[in-house]
């Protein structure tokens, strides 16, 4: 639950309530501490959420009022370049653990696709295809700060919001889900992709950074647009939400 609240003096917040306590503790840290660091985070106004009767309450500033603010996407590039090279860093200073984020498994996709098929647009799931993608994404030693559910209603305005669910994990993930409700035609890809690297540092080649980074975002992307489309009708249904549901589909 979301309410708008004003303090003693003026100052417009937003209040969220939970009764998940891990997920408290993620956006208020996040919110307080990177809040600080970039403008593309809300800032919040405590380190720790509020807990009174197992019930857990997180504030940051309302910005609610910035709704017609539009940010192309370089900016949110650049944006996911910093927050994956950096955020981890800064909580980390701060003595919060960053779990790694777990990913839903193809049996969990196969059922919410199943539960849901007559509205979600899809054809079929394929359980082999997305057991390899995420055995892809989950091994690996490199794993940064994401956001990990970066749907259309988690960017508002000029910042990545509820962060509740960040922690570590594949960069593809945020970077396809970003290419895709955007649009971008997969030959593109690249353009954004260099930006994002220059942006982010590269160890070794930049030629071959690229070439992996690239494949794995196509493998994220089958990830990322399956899980959103499969659980699309166990949320609240919206009038887009069919046109969004086939944007991604698209990519499949």
């Amino acid at each position: 639950n979301t309410f708008y609240l004003t303090d003693n003096l003026g100052k417009r917040w937003l209040l969220k309530t939970t009764t998940d306590e891990k997920k408290a503790n993620m956006e208020s840290a996040a919110n307080y501490f990177l809040g600080d660091h970039f403008n593309f985070i809300v800032p919040g106004k405590t380190p720790k959420p509020i807990e009174s009767n197992g019930h857990y309450f997180t504030l940051q500033q309302d910005v609610s009022d910035r709704a017609n603010v539009v940010r192309p996407l370089e900016y949110w590039v650049g944006s996911l370049a910093l927050f994956h090279q950096d955020a981890e860093k800064i909580l980390s200073d701060n003595n919060l653990i960053v779990e790694e984020k777990k990913l839903r498994s193809a049996e969990e996709i196969n059922e919410m696709y199943q539960r849901g098929k007559k509205v979600n647009g899809l054809g079929s799931v394929d359980i082999s295809q997305l057991e390899d993608v995420v055995d892809y994404l989950q091994s690996g030693d490199q794993k940064d700060f994401i956001h990990g559910d970066l749907k259309r209603g988690n960017i508002f305005s000029s910042y990545l919001v509820d962060l509740e669910g960040c922690g570590l994990g594949n960069a593809a993930i945020d970077l396809s889900m970003l290419f895709m409700q955007n649009n971008v035609a997969i030959d593109n890809w690249d353009h954004y992709l260099e930006m994002y690297l220059r942006l982010k540092g590269v160890d070794g080649s930049m030629k071959e950074e690229l070439k992996e980074l690239k494949f794995g975002v196509e493998k994220a992307a089958v990830y990322t647009a399956t899980k959103e489309v499969a659980g699309s009708s166990l949320r609240e249904v919206r009038p887009d939400t069919s046109r969004e549901n086939q944007l991604l589909v698209n990519y499949l």
